[in-house]
């Protein structure tokens, strides 16, 4: 299964089971999310994939220009990534989540370019902060 990981923030539509746009709002999907299950529809230009636990819909380009390396030709895998894997961890930065205090359960933060990850319970959030002046 092809995954690869946004290198900016993108807007795409939602699409309902059936595979069509629903009439919500179209959804931002953010820096540093992994999207998977790419699928190509050249002769509309645009591009399915699934993020979290839903599908959505953008133009080919967009999601192309927030790939490093951009997308194959096929549009399923990012020509200059590596693949994510649950068994090798990539080499490279680690994220390093520390702990943040809070009055509403457990939380943490991970610095990452422009700002922060915030994960409280289930939920990751991305919080801009270009300067990471949060203390």
């Amino acid at each position: 299964m092809s995954k690869v990981t946004l290198n900016k923030t993108i807007g795409a539509r939602k699409l309902s089971k059936t595979g069509v746009p629903t009439s919500d709002p179209e959804a931002t999907i953010p820096f540093g999310a992994i999207v998977e299950r790419i699928e190509r529809d050249r002769s509309r230009g645009l591009v399915s994939f699934r993020y979290l636990t839903d599908t959505y819909q953008c133009a080919y380009d967009t999601l192309e220009s927030a790939v490093d390396g951009g997308m194959d030709e096929a549009g399923a895998e990012a020509s200059g990534m590596e693949k994510t894997s649950a068994a090798a961890a990539p080499a490279g930065p680690r994220l390093q989540f520390e702990p943040v205090a809070t009055n509403m359960g457990q939380a943490a933060r991970a610095k990452v370019p422009g700002g922060w990850i915030v994960q409280a319970g289930n939920g990751l959030v991305f919080y801009p902060d270009p300067e990471h002046r949060w203390v």
